[in-house]
């Protein structure tokens, strides 16, 4: 996955995350299996609809992309969600 500029969001991560994906705001990325995965960040487009995903909104400001998905406020505006 690549080409993803976060733009002008602010980005969280969690400790597990994958340090090469921070520049596009991304956590573990997205894989390539069907359906959402564990492996996948809420933003994915397989997890988009997941209400997991979107029931854990935090209102921060800040878009943690494994756990906030694109109904979340803070990650909205991800590059994934438009």
């Amino acid at each position: 996955m690549g080409g993803n500029d976060p733009g002008d969001i602010e980005c969280g991560f969690a400790n597990f995350c994958a340090d090469e994906l921070e520049n596009e705001c991304l956590c573990v990325g997205c894989n390539d299996q069907p359906g959402c995965q564990e492996s996948d960040d809420c933003v994915c487009p397989d997890c988009q609809n997941e209400q997991v995903c979107n029931q854990q909104c935090n209102n921060s400001g800040v878009c943690d992309p494994y756990y906030e998905g694109c109904s979340c406020a803070d990650c909205a505006n991800h590059p994934l969600c438009n």
